[in-house]
């Protein structure tokens, strides 16, 4: 029987900074996706990272929840990811 060694690249636990998450997510926020996740016989395109970022740590015995970001997203309406540069230009 065949072993197959697997070796991930991820960051060491100490590259995983607030900052750094908020980036990455808002880089992802950006881009648009298939929201039927190729169910459909078309694309939907849009928009699917929005209102907030959760950090959830489940431990033995203990969970904590710490809300990293949040952003102006409504409930109901479409994800606008560049909402907040529109309304910071605006005034």
């Amino acid at each position: 029987m065949r072993r197959l060694a697997v070796a991930l690249l991820l960051p060491l636990p100490e590259a995983f900074t607030v900052e750094a998450v908020v980036a990455a997510f808002e880089e992802g926020r950006r881009c648009p996706n298939d929201l039927t996740c190729g169910e459909a016989a078309k694309p939907v395109m849009g928009y699917s990272i929005g209102g907030c970022i959760q950090h959830v740590a489940i431990v033995a015995g203990a969970m904590t929840s710490q809300a990293l970001h949040e952003w102006p997203d409504e409930i109901g309406q479409r994800i606008d990811p560049l909402l907040k540069l529109r309304v910071a230009a605006a005034a």
